[in-house]
């Protein structure tokens, strides 16, 4: 049987990355025990993006998709990063 919890290695991921992390959530409002659907959802602090995606968030369906989607993780210079990291100085 399949569960909607976080697995151990995407949660392992988000506790080393916590400077670069807004919110974490997994979607499991159609959640169904014998399929486990079920996706993970990482949004990311102003100043980093998934440049695979040119997003600043990760959508995943599995632990798998997720960790190779971070390691596209980087800093961001897009406009709206750069106008906050110049609010905070």
């Amino acid at each position: 049987m399949r569960t909607n919890k976080m697995p151990k290695t995407v949660q392992r991921w988000i506790d080393k990355h916590q400077n670069i992390i807004e919110e974490v959530e997994v979607d499991d409002e159609n959640f169904e025990p014998e399929t486990g659907i079920y996706s993970i959802w990482v949004h990311l602090n102003k100043g980093w993006i998934n440049s695979l995606t040119d997003c600043h968030s990760i959508h995943e369906p599995t632990a798998k998709s997720f960790l190779e989607s971070a390691s596209f993780i980087k800093k961001c210079e897009c406009a709206d990063c750069n106008q906050q990291e110049k609010t905070n100085e």
